[in-house]
């Protein structure tokens, strides 16, 4: 009796001390997804790209309704922006996927972000010429966001395919660096947003 309950003792403390020395899983992912930035520099300028246009795009999207009914003094306009913003995607994106066939994903993804400019620069004139000017230059950003969404997206498999077939290993940290990177920038855009109008006194 009293042996075995020495190797059960002897067991606990081994199992206590495995324990010890392990490696936290959320700490382990972290080492994991700065591995795959540090390794893989397409990768990386990819990703920070699309940081930049995911919080981007989220920012305009969420000042929508303010721009409806203190621009343009019509809140009842919030839900037609939004949809001119967002449904265009269903039938763009196939647009683009063909498109890209024959100009190729990184000219898309330009010529993607550059009418995204220029949607936005309609949006500030329509603000003085017209409802027009305005729901076209939604509908642009929305043709735009289809793209800005589908692109970088689906060079993720490029990038790490040409890194090398070491890398192709770990498609698993990629995704989950790019899932973490398309939340962060969904929560940043709206947050800079508010930030902004709490710093205007809003």
């Amino acid at each position: 009796g009293g042996a075995a309950e020495g190797r059960a003792a002897e067991g606990r403390a081994a199992e206590d001390g495995a324990a010890a020395g392990a490696v936290p899983p959320a700490r382990a992912a972290l080492a994991q997804a700065w591995s795959v930035l540090r390794a893989n520099r397409s990768f990386r300028v990819l990703a920070g790209s699309y940081l930049l246009v995911s919080t981007t795009t989220h920012l305009v999207l969420a000042g929508l309704p303010y721009f409806a009914e203190y621009a343009l003094g019509r809140p009842g306009l919030t839900t037609v922006l939004v949809g001119s913003f967002v449904a265009p995607a269903l039938v763009a994106t196939p647009v683009w996927f063909r498109i890209s066939r024959t100009l190729g994903k990184q000219r898309c993804l330009l010529a993607a972000q550059w009418a995204f400019v220029l949607g936005s620069l309609g949006m500030l004139a329509g603000a003085r010429t017209g409802l027009a000017v305005v729901v076209l230059a939604t509908l642009v950003l929305g043709v735009s966001f289809a793209g800005l969404q589908l692109f970088p997206f689906s060079m993720v498999p490029d990038t790490v395919r040409a890194a090398g077939a070491g890398e192709v290993d770990r498609a698993g940290a990629y995704t989950g660096v790019w899932t973490a990177t398309e939340a962060v920038g969904s929560a940043a855009g709206p947050y800079l947003y508010s930030a902004a109008l709490a710093a205007g006194g809003f």
